[in-house]
């Protein structure tokens, strides 16, 4: 198709599609290539066609919000989790001071024992 269109055989406004990796082809992700319907219908106008749709760096830009928002998110799991941690620590070490301090002044055949 690229070939027509360089070519000037094939119809007025055509856009060629992107090629699909053939080893891709029956693992395919949302973003595929084979998702894109822009030039099959006739009367569609090419012109007015949305940035996300012909527009690499867009494609681009929507991923990389997209990721950024995923980081946001485990960011947030991650503070989460530190908070527990920290909070497990505290308690942790309060028991461990208490212990330490109601074996001082023991002797060390009670310590065995205990």
């Amino acid at each position: 198709m690229v070939n027509r269109i360089s070519l000037g055989r094939a119809p007025a406004n055509a856009i060629a599609p992107r090629p699909i990796p053939t080893k891709e082809l029956f693992s395919l992700d949302v973003d595929d290539s084979i998702w894109d319907d822009i030039g099959l219908d006739e009367s569609e106008q090419t012109t007015d066609l949305p940035l996300w749709l012909v527009d690499e760096g867009v494609r681009m830009g929507i991923q990389g919000i997209l990721l950024r928002d995923r980081c946001d998110e485990e960011l947030q799991r991650l503070r989460y989790e530190l908070k527990s941690l920290a909070e497990w620590h505290s308690e942790e070490w309060t028991i461990v001071n208490m212990a330490i301090a109601a074996i001082q002044g023991m002797s060390t055949i009670c310590l065995l024992y205990l």
